[in-house]
């Protein structure tokens, strides 16, 4: 991620859903978990807008078209990466 890059807000509680999106504003820069790691990294993040309405994930499972976002096979990610084809295909969703 770098910034001006646009992210989606995703809940992954009780009902998994994307609901928002925001404005990627720093570049990334160590995060530290315990106090001494560097092995992770955070970026800032400015909210944009909240979607008119939620995108549940059994909304997004059911999508053929996004057979293969990589949050179905990597579901514990904070972090995904989206095509611009299937970013395309979810804001229309």
């Amino acid at each position: 991620m770098k910034p001006n890059d646009i992210a989606l807000i995703y809940h992954s509680g009780k009902k998994p859903a994307i609901v928002g999106r925001g404005t990627i504003v720093s570049a990334p820069y160590p995060e530290p978990v315990d106090g001494v790691s560097k092995e992770w990294t955070q970026v800032d993040v400015q909210f944009l807008d909240k979607l008119t309405q939620s995108i549940a994930l059994d909304q997004l499972k059911n999508e053929p078209r996004l057979a293969q976002l990589k949050l179905f096979r990597q579901s514990r990610l904070s972090v995904v990466p989206l095509t611009q084809e299937e970013y395309k295909i979810l804001i229309a969703l």
